[in-house]
């Protein structure tokens, strides 16, 4: 089982200072009159904005979901797997745990409601109930 809190952590914290960034360089160019950088200033710090308030919600309220993937390739660090709806999505790993994974494993991915961004994963060694 790996966990990924640190990543989602990190992802939050980043998120906040391109948001902080953002919004300094939105100040600065209304301040100079730049009616072309406001715009797209206002929509990236929006964006980033409205990202991060889903980071912090789906951290405080701790909603999951839960999705059954089948590993398709493995690579140094990231193996590929493919959803039940058939489209592939990438996962980094350790080097050092690539070793725990083979090519048509079926793996348990929880993952953070709002976001999709994934939280644990853990092996289906055992037959559960769904």
């Amino acid at each position: 089982m790996k966990t990924f809190k640190k990543s989602i952590h990190w992802l939050l914290i980043s998120s906040i200072v391109f948001t902080i960034t953002s919004g300094t360089q939105l100040i600065i160019n209304i301040y100079n009159d730049r009616i072309g950088f406001v715009l797209f200033f206002l929509i990236f710090t929006s964006g980033l904005l409205y990202y991060s308030l889903l980071m912090i919600i789906d951290l405080i309220t701790k909603e999951t979901k839960v999705m059954k993937v089948i590993i398709v390739e493995t690579d140094n660090e990231i193996i590929k797997v493919l959803r039940a709806n058939g489209k592939k999505r990438k996962i980094r790993i350790p080097i050092n745990e690539i070793n725990k994974y083979e090519i048509d494993q079926e793996l348990i991915l929880t993952l953070t409601k709002r976001t999709g961004q994934i939280i644990k994963i853990s092996n289906n060694k055992f037959k559960e109930r769904w």
